[in-house]
């Protein structure tokens, strides 16, 4: 029923703006970061950049590929290391 009503299809459109806006956010941050020097703001800024990295492994660990033999075609018997939404 969630697979048939296409919600565990990729957002390709979604993954493509968000990596676009980190990568800004994160050349945004450098920037900031060089400039700033050794300085005490420049602790608030790794936090910011601490924090875009924390989205940066979120968003690679969501768009990445699914395991082998989890793709539509694989069998639950088969597989059962794969989390099926229809069977649970």
């Amino acid at each position: 029923m969630v697979r048939a009503a296409g919600l565990l299809d990729r957002r390709l459109r979604y993954y493509a703006i968000k990596i676009t806006v980190l990568a800004l956010l994160l050349a945004a941050g450098g920037a900031v970061f060089a400039l700033l020097g050794d300085s005490w703001p420049q602790l608030a800024v790794a936090v910011y950049l601490a924090a875009l990295s924390g989205q940066l492994a979120f968003l690679g660990h969501e768009a990445g590929p699914q395991p082998h033999g989890c793709g539509s075609h694989a069998h639950p018997a088969r597989s059962p290391n794969c989390m099926d939404a229809t069977t649970t």
